[in-house]
């Protein structure tokens, strides 16, 4: 292996693991959540973004995602080998995550609450402004890094030869 072909293999292997770092991410934030729904729902509500009467819905919705793309994400690297697939899907999560904390940015909550991120306590005031940075970052690294490592791998890979 030549020393680009081995710098190359190390890149799209680092991209597997960080693509298995945001897999275990969402599953550790949904699996949280799916310990306290009612008090993930309640969140959302003080927040003030969503209906009062969609909340649940919404908190179900957003454990639903976390628990199903990490899991698909995990599936995808180690299973079948697609990490664009897995950071793609994994980065348009981060990415409506972004946006809802952007959103909320615009539109402060009525009183300052928390964010329902796992690993925060609901009397943590969330800094909206620190979560659409750090959720920005976590989709861009997803939705142009990742894929352009492994893309950059796969294309600079020979192609393979037919003995007929």
């Amino acid at each position: 292996m030549t020393r680009g072909r081995f710098i190359s293999f190390l890149r799209v292997q680092g991209s597997a693991f960080f693509v298995i770092a945001a897999a275990l991410v969402l599953l550790y934030t949904g699996s949280a959540k799916l310990l306290g729904p009612s008090a993930f729902a309640r969140t959302i509500e003080a927040q003030g973004l969503i209906p009062r009467d969609l909340s649940p819905h919404v908190a179900w919705g957003v454990i639903t995602m976390e628990l199903s793309v990490g899991t698909s994400a995990l599936w995808l690297v180690l299973a079948e080998r697609r990490t664009r697939a897995a950071a793609i899907g994994a980065g348009l999560v981060f990415a409506a995550f972004a946006w809802y904390a952007g959103a909320m940015v615009l539109s402060p909550p009525p009183e300052p609450t928390g964010c329902g991120c796992a690993g925060s306590s609901p009397t943590d005031i969330a800094d909206w402004g620190a979560i659409t940075g750090r959720n920005s970052a976590l989709a861009a690294a997803l939705l142009v890094a990742v894929p352009a490592a492994a893309y950059r791998f796969r294309a600079s890979s020979p192609a393979p030869h037919s003995h007929h």
